[in-house]
């Protein structure tokens, strides 16, 4: 999987000490292994801005700099651009100074952390800048909303690591598709029974000529935000089951081939109680969760697209259209398949989309609610949390033992 890197100088971390006879790189190489399986808020003292704008203050610096040319405009000279410009940076850069004055700091020192002052420099002053220095004032407010807007996108991007979750969901959707005829001959049988139905039915074909490309996005919308309730309300029930343990053997049976695996032997033989989670963290995992059942309903519901289009290419044809349509279909691609003119319509892509969103939506209950489905699809995704659950007991084990190394209780 892609390595979501963790910065190796966060200050006053548990991992800078060590338990025992554990190395403190064992507790590091644990906080890997939570942010490559997409959990980097299972880390323990995982901080927004010291962990996530820290990372991402070198692209958001970029930006900021782009943006202070707003103060420059085409219609003044160039030496009035020239002075705008230097004014526009020595704005910037005095703000810096002041900043780091009040923290203590030298004026001109690279911060170690992103807080709320870097946060409010790089929401207000390029609009600042370019409404004052610029004289452009709606592009200055433009500025502050899309900074605003720009730095939740990148602190849940960076935050939930979805760049590197995607590409492990991405492979992980090329695997599936390695075993795809297996992943069909379960959901295809009663599937297909139903949506030929539908596709080889007149109103079906008129509801899709009826649907514009703003109505179809939101129908499809529809199917998977049901889909997406559903799941959210029956995966947070195994969530709780998956991160209890019996004893420690439990515990060290699960790590065995993770970095934790070392840590295991500070597991106590007796019942291992679940460390409670953060809002934050319950929804990091649930996440991870809803990626990793997201990935067969996807191929599933491609696969199925596809297959709708091959078909009403092969039997639907343009006298049928115009038949049920009573008019003709609005034509993308026309050729000549086996001697006879086959068409490409917008109304057979709209119907093979509408209904693939449909069996996606079939597919992603069933795979909850049916054991033959269950133990197909789901099973496999909640033994790799479970996993997941296993190695955060051992390390927050572990994490325990350190601080009370550092701080024994008092006779």
């Amino acid at each position: 999987m892609t390595r979501f890197p963790i910065p190796d100088d966060r200050r006053s971390r548990c991992h800078d000490a060590g338990v025992g006879d554990v190395d403190p790189t064992r507790i590091r190489a644990v906080e890997r292994w939570f942010a490559d399986r997409g959990t980097p808020h299972l880390i323990e003292g995982y901080s927004v801005t010291e962990d996530v704008l820290t990372r991402a203050a070198i692209p958001l610096a970029l930006v900021l700099v782009l943006e202070l040319t707003g103060a420059l405009q085409a219609a003044w000279a160039w030496w009035q651009n020239l002075l705008a410009g230097i004014g526009a940076f020595a704005v910037l850069v005095g703000v810096w100074a002041v900043l780091n004055l009040v923290r203590g700091r030298a004026p001109f020192v690279r911060p170690e952390r992103v807080g709320w002052g870097e946060t409010l420099v790089f929401v207000l002053v390029p609009g600042l800048v370019t409404a004052t220095i610029g004289g452009q004032l709606l592009q200055g407010l433009a500025l502050v909303v899309g900074n605003v807007v720009l730095l939740a996108l990148a602190s849940v991007v960076v935050s939930y690591g979805l760049i590197p979750l995607t590409r492990w969901a991405l492979v992980k959707a090329a695997h599936e598709l390695e075993s795809v005829g297996p992943l069909l001959g379960r959901a295809l049988p009663l599937l297909l029974l139903i949506t030929i139905v539908l596709f080889i039915n007149t109103e079906m074909w008129q509801v899709a000529d009826g649907l514009s490309g703003w109505f179809l996005v939101a129908v499809v919308g529809l199917f998977f935000l049901v889909g997406l309730a559903f799941l959210l309300t029956r995966l947070p029930r195994e969530l709780d089951r998956l991160a209890t343990f019996p004893d420690g053997d439990a515990v060290r049976a699960e790590i065995a081939g993770t970095p934790a695996e070392p840590l295991g032997a500070l597991v106590g033989p007796g019942p291992v109680p679940p460390g409670p989670l953060s809002r934050r963290q319950q929804g990091n995992v649930l996440l991870v969760a809803l990626f990793s059942q997201g990935i067969p309903v996807v191929v599933v519901t491609v696969v199925l697209g596809a297959f709708f289009v091959v078909l009403g290419l092969l039997t639907i044809t343009p006298e049928i259209v115009q038949t049920w349509l009573g008019h003709p279909g609005d034509v993308l691609v026309s050729a000549t398949m086996l001697g006879r003119q086959v068409e490409l319509t917008a109304e057979l892509v709209k119907l093979a989309t509408f209904l693939a969103a449909f069996s996606g939506l079939y597919f992603s209950v069933v795979t909850v609610t049916d054991a033959t489905y269950r133990e197909e699809f789901l099973d496999e995704i909640l033994a790799e949390l479970r996993q997941t659950f296993a190695v955060r007991s051992a390390y927050l084990v572990a994490l325990r033992g350190a601080d009370e190394e550092r701080h024994p209780p008092g006779p």
